[in-house]
């Protein structure tokens, strides 16, 4: 829902969410960074996600309204022509940007430097944070699928699920015990799946998961696990 609200009075709408609790049983809030967005969650379950915009950002409509607007939009109550006529302008359905290259190898070195961390934690006998970093690899490939999605179906918004369903099927076979045998089986499979994900992403991307591999087998040998 987009509510558009005179200047002064956004403070009490955003980042304050009292007023919400007249509309039901307020269960749990978010408010993602980058702008006024408030998600709710009632504790019946019913969500809101709420957009507010200034009454003076009418005129920048076309900077933010299509990741608002481009699938259409109904008019539940308004008293500001402005906005009405700005809304009656053709949205462009929103295209993803392009990946940053920068950010893309700082998110692969990233990877696997926790991938090399999580095993040195097994062999020092911390399962807790070995665990930790191992689910972390297994979600950034799928954070690396949802990259994959948004580039492959030009969009960001993806309200009725789709194509990301063959991405969790490739990690089932990080579905282990959380025991040093089933962390060292978790970090191969997320590592090999990084790899063709990242792959798929880049092209000329130099896999890097064979060192660590080896490193895993020294692991495995030295604990005799």
């Amino acid at each position: 829902m987009l509510i558009l609200v005179e200047d002064a009075a956004l403070p009490r709408y955003y980042p304050s969410t009292d007023w919400l609790q007249e509309l039901g049983d307020v269960w749990a809030v978010e408010q993602p960074p980058g702008g006024a967005t408030t998600l709710v969650r009632f504790a019946d379950f019913r969500r809101l996600d709420l957009v507010f915009r200034r009454r003076s950002e009418v005129s920048e409509i076309a900077t933010w309204g299509a990741s608002l607007l481009w699938a259409g939009h109904r008019v539940i109550f308004s008293r500001a022509p402005d906005l009405d006529a700005a809304l009656a302008q053709f949205f462009m359905r929103p295209v993803p940007p392009p990946y940053d290259a920068v950010q893309f190898d700082r998110m692969v070195n990233a990877y696997w430097f926790a991938a090399a961390a999580a095993v040195y934690k097994i062999v020092r006998g911390d399962l807790l944070i070995a665990l930790h970093l191992a689910l972390e690899l297994e979600q950034q490939c799928l954070v690396l699928g949802m990259m994959l999605r948004d580039r492959d179906e030009g969009t960001t918004h993806h309200r009725d699920g789709g194509g990301g369903d063959p991405y969790v099927a490739r990690l089932r076979g990080a579905q282990q015990e959380y025991t040093a045998t089933g962390i060292f089986r978790i970090i191969e499979v997320c590592a090999i799946e990084f790899d063709a994900l990242a792959a798929q992403y880049k092209d000329r991307y130099a896999e890097h998961r064979h060192p660590l591999l080896r490193n895993i087998a020294e692991a495995r040998s030295m604990l005799s696990v």
